[in-house]
């Protein structure tokens, strides 16, 4: 008796743990809240990426997402979104959460 009701509670547990995962939103990354980001030569600026979730809250996923700069030479970003300028010049910032990718520009003045 004790080994049954032990593999339903397993089974039962499963199955809401399951459920839990099959209804958990999907994220599309609709905006940066800081797009077109202008920075000194030597200074920071921070992005902040917002998705829009498949049940239509949005959400900060900066935490989540990855950063990659196009151009290292004008401008380098952390794993937290954080905007280095090093020299006078423009690039982008390519963001991707989830399999979603967006882009800020960045302007970099000397």
């Amino acid at each position: 008796m004790t080994r049954q009701l032990l593999a339903t509670t397993i089974a039962l547990g499963t199955l809401l743990a399951l459920a839990a995962c099959s209804n958990t939103p999907s994220v599309t990354v609709t905006s940066l809240a800081t797009n077109g980001v202008t920075v000194a030569a030597g200074g920071t600026a921070q992005l902040t990426v917002t998705a829009t979730m498949s049940d239509g809250t949005m959400q900060n996923v900066t935490a989540q997402s990855v950063f990659t700069s196009a151009n290292s030479s004008v401008a380098t970003v952390s794993a937290s979104g954080l905007v280095d300028g090093v020299s006078g010049g423009s690039t982008s910032v390519t963001v991707t959460c989830q399999n979603e990718t967006a882009s800020a520009g960045v302007v970099v003045v000397n």
